[in-house]
């Protein structure tokens, strides 16, 4: 039996961790949006209704840094920078919206500074530096801007872990985790215990 919404909820907390949860699915809307999504196949050149088509392609090429393939395909593979795109568009306001579209921005201009290209065509390594500089808001990058990037890659993780691949290769399920006793003594629990509380 597959697990429900509830946990698969509880799953991705554990993973994110309660606070970058809270940030990718404050309320129960972002869930429902994220699990209607159906990722497109991997069709260069496409707009997104957030993003347009050149930083369409810097997210997906920021989605492969953080989820690179292994031995199961990585973020970019499984159409997470088009979930984001829709995420951002159908669960965010106008300003997070906007911020998202300045940190691609701001992403390409520093490629094309730093390498004379876009971050698209700069290739695997190069791409890596200069995140790995904007996650320390290095290499002219601001403390704004990383945690903007901060909260792209709880996004990415957010949209990888609601995929197939994701939910049934990455995340374990366990019906009754820890075990199930069915007839314990009373009087070795000491008392009765609350919890998943609906």
């Amino acid at each position: 039996m597959p697990p429900t919404r509830r946990q698969l909820l509880k799953g991705l907390s554990a993973v994110l961790g309660t606070a970058a949860f809270a940030q990718v699915a404050g309320c129960s809307r972002d869930v429902d949006v994220a699990l209607d999504y159906t990722p497109a196949g991997d069709a260069d050149g496409r707009s997104g209704r957030l993003f347009s088509t050149d930083a369409l392609r810097v997210l997906h090429d920021v989605c492969a840094q953080v989820i690179p393939t292994t031995d199961t395909p990585g973020a970019h593979e499984l159409d997470v920078h088009g979930f984001i795109d829709n995420q951002l568009f159908h669960c965010y306001d106008a300003e997070a919206q906007a911020l998202a579209v300045q940190l691609l921005d701001a992403i390409d201009a520093g490629a094309r500074a730093r390498y004379g290209a876009p971050f698209a065509e700069a290739g695997h390594d190069a791409q890596l530096a200069l995140l790995t500089d904007l996650e320390r808001a290095g290499g002219g990058f601001t403390q704004a801007q990383r945690q903007q990037f901060k909260h792209l890659k709880n996004l990415v993780v957010f949209g990888y872990l609601t995929t197939e691949v994701g939910g049934t290769q990455l995340l374990a399920w366990d019906p009754f985790p820890g075990g199930f006793r069915g007839s314990v003594p009373y009087a070795s629990v000491g008392r009765a215990w609350l919890g998943n509380v609906t």
